[in-house]
């Protein structure tokens, strides 16, 4: 689809729609990066995925598109276990290492003082971030 005619119809989008989009495309990036790795919490291989959020995305806006903060965890921890964060913050370090764990914590310090949208309107900050992460997703399918 031309990046015009896709603008377009993304601008006509309500704000839910454009933020479920942008979601939703953060959400499989993370999978697909991911996707030679166990679920962060259990470790389980072979099952449902989701991209869950170590600091939870409805809670921590400024985090909601941090790709430290977001890895490929089955549906189970994800949903049934609220997170299985204990054992998600002990394979956390493993995978992004010490250093960026200790930033990602930062950060979440700081959520409520950080404007979660870089000043830009909101609706333009989720189409951009949906156009960043469909691409991502296309460069990982393409490499793959």
């Amino acid at each position: 689809m031309d990046d015009n005619k896709l603008l377009l119809r993304l601008s006509k989008l309500s704000l839910p729609q454009v933020k479920s989009k942008a979601k939703v495309a953060f959400q499989k990036f993370c999978r697909l990066r991911d996707a030679n790795e166990p679920c962060i919490s259990c470790g389980v291989e072979s099952a449902k995925f989701d991209g869950g959020h170590f600091y939870k995305a409805e809670l921590y806006t400024s985090l909601m598109f941090d790709e430290m903060n977001c890895h490929k965890q089955c549906s189970y921890c994800n949903s049934y276990l609220a997170g299985n964060l204990i054992c998600y913050y002990q394979n956390l370090e493993h995978r992004i290492g010490k250093e960026n764990l200790t930033k990602l914590v930062e950060r979440a310090k700081l959520d409520k003082q950080v404007d979660a949208f870089g000043g830009k309107p909101p609706k333009l900050f989720y189409i951009e971030k949906y156009l960043e992460y469909k691409e991502k997703i296309r460069i990982l399918k393409d490499n793959n």
